[in-house]
């Protein structure tokens, strides 16, 4: 087994804290593999959130990536409050990323679904 895949082997057993102490520290590749961890439930939990008239002008992808990297610029701010706090932590921050895109794209959807004069 060659190094790169011991070390990638590591990674997936890292317990999330380990993985994002390890992405605080440089490693773009622990925050890949703790997102793959969640990657369901954070698609579910976003196309929850993301009202469906929006979903022609935002993808759940596209929440995805902003969460991403939200999550890489905001790994010093997380704070441990027991288990599932880093679970937690990605969740608030894709819940806030799709509030954003509402945000962003209000008007236009208000402006879209007028009737036509």
């Amino acid at each position: 087994q060659s190094t790169m895949t011991r070390e990638k082997g590591a990674r997936m057993g890292a317990s999330d804290e380990e993985l994002l102490e390890r992405v605080r520290n440089g490693d773009d590749e622990a925050l890949a593999v703790l997102f793959d961890r969640y990657v369901d439930t954070l698609r579910g939990y976003a196309h929850r959130w993301l009202p469906d008239r929006l979903r022609r002008r935002v993808s759940v992808a596209d929440i995805l990536q902003d969460a991403r990297i939200g999550a890489l610029e905001r790994c010093r701010d997380f704070e441990r409050r027991g288990p599932g706090s880093v679970r937690n932590w990605l969740l608030r921050i894709v819940e806030h990323k799709v509030k954003d895109a509402m945000r962003r794209h209000a008007g236009a959807a208000i402006v879209s679904g007028a009737p036509a004069v």
